[in-house]
């Protein structure tokens, strides 16, 4: 099979059985196939994040500061949930720029036997806190538990 007739998702090698045909992406990493088929995505990727990243890292330093402060939690009943909400989007931030090294930058920041399972749960885990700390507030306001 010449080069005129392969297509982009397959190929064909020679081997000592004859051609054998394979998928080109199955030997890529995303990260790779991401910068061969759309680098401007990468190049925004690479852009965009840290910005976010750093408003964020300061944003939310500065409320837990503000929220958790004797003064706001003695005169507002919601400052500890904010100030908590805080802490935990600046430990999700964290894990984010792990997680962005690895798809933007193509760091193997992970891939070992069982840091990416315990990585892609790290991930998630302050997600699901955000959401459980205003079940937990609040469990019949608004039609939560409806």
């Amino acid at each position: 099979m010449n080069a005129s007739n392969t297509n982009i998702t397959t190929a064909s090698i020679m081997s000592t059985d004859g051609p054998v045909s394979f998928n080109q992406f199955e030997i890529r990493s995303p990260f790779e196939i991401l910068l061969e088929t759309a680098p401007h995505v990468i190049t925004i990727d690479r852009v965009v994040t840290p910005i976010w990243n750093i408003i964020g890292f300061i944003g939310n330093t500065i409320s837990a500061k503000i929220w958790l402060s004797r003064k706001v939690c003695k005169s507002n009943s919601s400052a500890v949930y904010f100030g908590s909400l805080a802490i935990v989007e600046t430990l999700y931030l964290i894990l984010h720029v792990i997680y962005e090294l690895h798809v933007a930058w193509g760091y193997n920041t992970y891939h070992r036997q069982v840091s990416c399972e315990i990585f892609n749960f790290l991930l998630l885990t302050p997600q699901y806190m955000r959401q459980l700390s205003t079940l937990y507030k609040h469990p019949f306001n608004k039609g939560i538990l409806r």
